[in-house]
């Protein structure tokens, strides 16, 4: 039978919320209840009787039952340990709800996971935040903005959270990377995978440069339609505000938004102009009382927060090293269009333009993501070539 003395809180809440028709949100609601995951998992049907008859509380008290008969040999309790043991392995951290790394926001929202998977620096999550979302298939002007934004908010202090999807994510976690600060991906998958995939290099930068990756979702899970919502709304608990860069009118970047004001976060919207149909869920927002910002000083004066590059010294031009990040600037002598010619029309692999260039992994790393978000290089299974003169 399992007792308390042998099994930890992360081992708990893994079988808890493995168990059948226990979501987040009744988890959440279940555990107020008790002193403790452990305690929960060895409740009695009399003590989740004297919660309520409901059939689903019914369900619970069975299926506790079995697990307490099975004790460590209860299929759930197995998976569990053998979950831990993966994440040791591979340096996944699990924060449990009332950890003192725990986000402390995330953990005030309604609903919100009662355990993390994270990997990189977990001290970022108490940090403040803002996110940045947007369109997938987002024009020029809404990638640069995404871009430059995230760089100037990044700079002011902000940890810039996202959801390393294409488009805008991709640009808003790039520029953060090129900020003083730090960055955030929230990803809708079990940290065993990676999705997209065009996001490899992106999310190792993120990671080497002293970011972190988030998830709720369990070792083995793969991105469902269904759990990018779930991911939606750790994106807005986790920030301050949400700042929604292009969105078109059905999409999760109005899903995330509307988290935010159900969760008590600013909602910021950039406007653009009227034909642009990937701005039109800005539009509505702005519509509905979402907040107009056409520069970041907008977004720092909302959140209270002083102005860009408050707190930070000036580093000598040229040499400045991004505070927090460890990338180093590129060399102004190799900029976006002399990179650009180093890349060939047939593809080349990656390791073969770290070679030719000279430059650290993670600098490369950088300026492909860009040109990929700017339609001017593809990536195939590690090699890259160009498709623009």
């Amino acid at each position: 039978m399992l007792q308390l003395h042998n099994i930890d809180t992360a081992s708990a809440l893994l079988i808890l919320q493995h168990i059948k028709g226990v979501g987040p949100s009744r988890l959440q609601q279940l555990l107020a209840h008790f002193s403790s995951p452990q305690q929960l998992l060895m409740a009695s049907r009399e003590q989740l009787s004297a919660l309520g008859k409901g059939k689903l509380l019914m369900q619970l008290a069975d299926a506790l039952v079995q697990i307490q008969k099975a004790g460590i040999n209860h299929p759930l309790a197995i998976a569990a340990i053998k979950e831990i043991e993966y994440c040791d392995a591979q340096n996944i951290q699990l924060l449990c709800v009332g950890d003192e790394a725990f986000p402390v926001l995330l953990q005030e929202t309604v609903g919100s996971p009662v355990l993390l998977y994270l990997k990189g620096d977990a001290s970022l999550l108490n940090k403040p935040q803002l996110a940045m979302v947007g369109a997938r298939n987002a024009s020029i002007e809404g990638l640069n903005n995404a871009q430059h934004w995230a760089k100037a908010l990044s700079d002011s202090g902000l940890v810039i959270t996202s959801g390393l999807a294409e488009g805008i994510d991709g640009a808003a976690h790039l520029g953060a990377l090129e900020g003083k600060s730090s960055t955030i991906a929230v990803v809708a998958h079990g940290l065993d995978c990676l999705y997209p995939r065009q996001h490899q290099y992106l999310s190792e930068c993120i990671l080497g440069c002293g970011g972190a990756i988030v998830s709720e979702f369990a070792i083995g899970m793969q991105p469902l339609r269904e759990y990018f919502p779930r991911r939606n709304r750790i994106i807005s608990g986790l920030s301050l505000g949400v700042c929604v860069v292009e969105a078109a009118i059905k999409s999760g970047s109005l899903i995330t938004a509307r988290y935010a004001i159900e969760q008590n976060r600013g909602v910021f919207a950039l406007p653009s102009h009227i034909n642009n149909v990937m701005a039109e869920g800005c539009h509505y927002l702005i519509q509905q009382g979402g907040e107009l910002v056409t520069k970041p000083e907008h977004i720092l004066q909302y959140l209270n927060i002083d102005t860009l590059h408050d707190g930070y010294s000036a580093e000598p031009e040229g040499q400045a090293i991004h505070r927090g990040t460890g990338v180093e600037e590129l060399p102004s002598e190799l900029g976006e269009d002399s990179f650009l010619e180093q890349i060939p029309f047939s593809p080349i692999h990656f390791d073969s333009l770290v070679a030719a260039s000279g430059l650290a992994p993670h600098q490369i790393s950088v300026q492909l993501t860009q040109l990929e978000m700017m339609g001017k290089v593809v990536a195939e299974s590690g090699f890259y070539r160009r498709i623009v003169q």
